[in-house]
């Protein structure tokens, strides 16, 4: 895994972070900027969803997006994954950023500054690209 950072800091209106394309990146071993900026202008979720479904497509991969119940801390999120899914790589967002783990640990975090994952209002959002099968 690369590992790359993020290339746009998040100010909006003016510019919106791109830390999903930092993982995104990370997950496929490419440098951030091989992959598109799936919120460049703001988009909302579904919008970031389909862009990206959009984009994965052609390379034989499809996010699977499901949902845990919000928390104050990321920490039964990662038990949960470890135990379930234990050695699988995946993106967790939060209320506003997203990293990549692997079972129970962040192993990436893409911001240019190193600071706690925010609660999300209502959950914690789990990506990960799953390979299509024909």
């Amino acid at each position: 895994m690369i590992g790359d950072i993020c290339q746009v800091k998040h100010n909006p209106p003016h510019s919106y972070g791109d830390c999903i394309r930092a993982c995104v990146a990370s997950l496929l071993d490419l440098p951030t900027l091989d992959v598109p900026h799936f919120v460049r202008d703001g988009a909302p979720g579904h919008v970031m969803q389909q862009r990206l479904r959009e984009w994965l497509a052609p390379r034989g991969l499809v996010p699977m997006f499901s949902g845990f119940p919000a928390s104050d801390t990321p920490e039964p999120v990662l038990e949960f994954m470890d135990m379930e899914n234990p050695g699988v790589p995946y993106i967790l967002f939060s209320a506003d950023h997203a990293v990549v783990c692997r079972g129970g640990e962040i192993i990436h975090n893409p911001a240019w500054v190193r600071t706690a994952l925010v609660p999300p209002a209502d959950m914690w959002c789990i990506v990960t690209l799953v390979a299509l099968c024909e």
